[in-house]
């Protein structure tokens, strides 16, 4: 449901039940379906294929158990592929800001994880040299979480080299990694949030004109029935900052008064954001599954002292990071105190970008 604040607002009042909403133009068929056996049903090739995150699951039980995964060799290829299918939708959602623009599997990896990706194959296709191999793809795994200096990247590599660890034999690094996993993670998603409000801020940056005219506009107005729409195909964005010692952050411009951005764009922006969400949170369950103390495993956000956070609240599309970790709705200032909106992000510390589609 869309939330709307202060009643007495001209903006509660905007939309009415009759009116219809702008198409955000975007509907395309999901890349592939979750199963509830953990399994993955590819939408073209209707083909039954590993999901990573059952198979990480399975590998945590193992690990809290203290006991090898290697039967679960066999399917490491397969979760891996499943793997850059999910990296490769969310990037495409989110503006190609997560790798180069390409398949995930030819942007993503460097020459140490495309080595450590042919070890693991071959300890999966040849068992008699399957100790050997993996150790050597726990050796380019390292090198390549070394070398890299993204966060989420990161968090993706060590996720695979904790599944090497454990398919190995070794639970107690296959823990220690998996945590550190996740710390990467939340880290990287956290850059993400940003960098997502950057760009949204350089998309606002070509209908500057546009806003200028919507808000003449609105400043004619006399009644309620006298304000303009929002032009089709765009959105407003609307940035708060409502801590206590309010720190940097975008939109310094537009700010309290506004700008348009592409709502396709924002849209798939929003969502691609809500999948990083999504995964970082399978990945806290993986490592609470291993037995690692949640107290090791910091959420994004704090009801009482925030932290970051993304909702959409658009029909058929709607969630709210705070869900996917179990965590209470703030118990201070929230996304919005005086407007409608249909999505927002939280960037820490009670810093806000409202959007809204209509």
């Amino acid at each position: 449901m869309r939330p709307v604040y202060g009643a007495d607002d001209e903006w509660s009042t905007v939309e009415g039940p009759g009116q219809p909403r702008a198409p955000l133009d975007n509907e395309r068929p999901p890349i592939c379906t979750v199963q509830s056996s953990g399994s993955r049903l590819d939408a073209e090739c209707q083909g039954r294929l590993v999901s990573w995150h059952g198979f990480l699951s399975e590998i945590a039980f193992s690990v809290a158990a203290n006991k090898t995964a290697r039967a679960k060799l066999s399917e490491f290829t397969q979760a891996q592929e499943d793997q850059f299918r999910r990296i490769d939708a969310i990037n495409q959602d989110m503006q190609h800001q997560l790798i180069a623009s390409g398949p995930a599997a030819e942007g993503l990896l460097d020459a140490p994880w495309r080595a450590a990706l042919m070890s693991i194959r071959q300890a999966t296709d040849s068992p008699h040299r399957s100790s050997a191999a993996m150790a050597e793809a726990q050796e380019k795994l390292l090198e390549a979480y070394a070398e890299s200096r993204d966060s989420l990247r990161r968090s993706w590599i060590v996720q695979e080299l904790a599944a090497a660890y454990a398919l190995s034999g070794d639970p107690r690094n296959a823990k220690r990694w998996l945590e550190t996993a996740y710390r990467s993670g939340l880290k990287g998603v956290n850059d993400q949030l940003w960098k997502s409000a950057a760009i949204i801020e350089q998309e606002a940056e070509k209908h500057a004109q546009a806003y200028q005219s919507y808000q003449k506009q609105r400043s004619r107005a006399k009644t309620i029935s006298d304000l303009p729409r929002l032009p089709h195909g765009l959105c407003r964005i609307l940035c708060r900052d409502e801590g206590v010692n309010p720190g940097p952050g975008p939109f310094k411009e537009a700010g309290w008064n506004g700008a348009f951005a592409d709502a396709a764009m924002v849209h798939r922006v929003v969502q691609g954001l809500g999948r990083l969400f999504d995964d970082l949170a399978q990945l806290r369950r993986t490592c609470l599954q291993a037995g690692i103390d949640h107290h090791d495993l910091p959420r994004p956000y704090d009801p009482w002292k925030g932290g970051i956070r993304v909702a959409s609240f658009f029909p058929g599309e709607d969630f709210d990071s705070l869900a996917y970790f179990d965590t209470e709705l703030p118990y201070g200032p929230q996304f919005s105190t005086d407007i409608p909106i249909d999505a927002g992000m939280e960037l820490g510390t009670f810093s806000f970008v409202y959007i809204e589609y209509s």
